[in-house]
C-alpha cells in the first residue's frame, strides 16, 4: 500500500513539472491570447496601410477618416474593445494608428511562438501608435 502512494506522489510531482514547463515554454493562456490579439491589430493595421496607399494613389492625398477605406477584409475595429482604430494625419504623406496593445512587442519577440514583428510595428503595452508612410512611387 506504501509503494501505491508514493507512486502517486512520483506521478503527480512529474505531471505538475509538466504543466510548469509548459507554462514556461509556451506562455500562459492569457499571454497567449494577448499575443494573438496584439498580432490581430498588428495585421489590421498592415491591411488598413495597404487600403490607404491604394486610396493615396486614387485620390493624392489621405483620407480624412478610415471609414473612407473600402475593403470587404479591412478590419477598422479593435478585436478586444471593438472600437474604432484611432487614426490620425501627420502629413500630406504620412500617419498614424493607434490601439490599446496588451504586450509589448520587445518583450513579445522573446516568445518562440511570437508573430514575427517588423521594426516599423514596434509598439509598447496599453495605448501606443504607429506611424505609417506613403511611398514615393504613389
Amino acid at each position: 500500500m506504501r509503494n501505491v502512494y508514493i507512486v502517486v506522489i512520483i506521478l503527480s510531482a512529474l505531471v505538475l513539472g509538466a504543466i510548469i514547463y509548459g507554462f514556461t515554454v509556451v506562455g500562459s493562456p492569457g499571454k497567449q491570447q494577448a499575443l494573438k490579439l496584439d498580432q490581430q491589430r498588428i495585421t489590421d493595421f498592415n491591411n488598413i496601410n495597404y487600403k490607404m496607399q491604394t486610396y493615396y494613389g486614387t485620390n493624392d492625398k489621405l483620407p480624412d477618416k478610415l471609414d473612407d477605406l473600402t475593403g470587404s477584409n479591412l478590419s477598422l475595429k479593435d478585436p478586444k474593445t471593438k472600437l474604432d482604430y484611432s487614426y490620425f494625419t501627420l502629413t500630406d504623406r504620412s500617419y498614424k494608428l493607434c490601439a490599446t496593445f496588451e504586450t509589448d512587442s520587445k518583450d513579445a519577440d522573446k516568445s518562440a511562438n511570437y508573430y514575427y514583428y517588423d521594426t516599423k510595428n514596434e509598439h509598447k503595452k496599453g495605448y501606443d501608435c504607429i506611424t505609417f508612410e506613403i511611398p514615393d512611387y504613389y
